[in-house]
């Protein structure tokens, strides 16, 4: 049956969602808030870019990246696709930088990330901020991640004001006014990126544990906000 998580939630989990989720965060937590039209200039991340793209989705800035191959690992060529179905505009230009235009609007998009899962809180993350409901299908084996995926991505959006439903192979996110809080990562690094790409609309949002990210990205943070200015 699926689960509606739509009321907001403590800043401690319920002892129910954490045993679902898996092991919560450390006690760091670290305020990730910036300005959405902060100048851009960093190198790109390249193998993570799946989180860095939304900056100019959500910002109506250009968001250079240069040097962008046409044989992209497969996660990096894929939310160029659906950030495209959610309406931004993507340009490859003929020295190889890839050019993304964002208008300020997200539009809610239907998607089966079941081959692509390391889009999924990419994903998640801009249909929380979108005009229209989004649902994300195929997901089911990231209960076995990290941490239940799942769950604490439906945890964490309705603790800041948001209404999520929880399926088993998936989610369906409802676009609602969110509010500042705590966001636990759950020792989950692709949790703790998410966070960083709400907190580019939600003023005071704070991160547990951003320093999770280390598993794949030892200076994410200096990075994210070296990219901001």
């Amino acid at each position: 049956m699926p689960r509606r998580c739509s009321r907001p939630l403590e800043s401690k989990l319920s002892t129910a969602v954490r045993a679902r989720c898996g092991r919560p965060s450390s006690d760091f937590v670290r305020e990730m808030s910036h300005p959405p039209n902060a100048p851009l200039s960093a190198a790109p991340l390249r193998r993570n870019l799946s989180h860095r793209h939304p900056r100019a989705k959500l910002s109506r800035v250009a968001d250079p990246a240069e040097g962008w191959a046409e044989a992209e690992a497969q996660p990096g060529d894929a939310i160029l696709a659906v950030l495209r179905r959610m309406g931004a505009e993507c340009v490859l230009e003929p020295d190889g930088s890839l050019v993304l235009h964002g208008h300020g609007r997200v539009h809610g998009v239907d998607v089966d990330l079941g081959d692509l899962p390391e889009l999924v809180t990419t994903v998640v993350a801009l249909a929380a901020l979108a005009d229209s409901p989004t649902a994300v299908r195929g997901i089911a084996h990231l209960r076995g991640h990290e941490t239940d995926r799942l769950a604490a991505l439906a945890a964490e959006l309705s603790g800041l004001g948001g209404d999520v439903t929880e399926h088993p192979d998936g989610l369906e996110v409802r676009p609602r006014p969110l509010h500042a809080g705590v966001f636990h990562t759950y020792a989950d690094h692709r949790m703790a990126t998410m966070a960083a790409i709400l907190a580019l609309r939600i003023k005071g949002l704070r991160v547990a544990d951003p320093d999770t990210t280390a598993k794949t990205m030892p200076d994410f943070v200096a990075r994210w906000e070296a990219m901001l200015g």
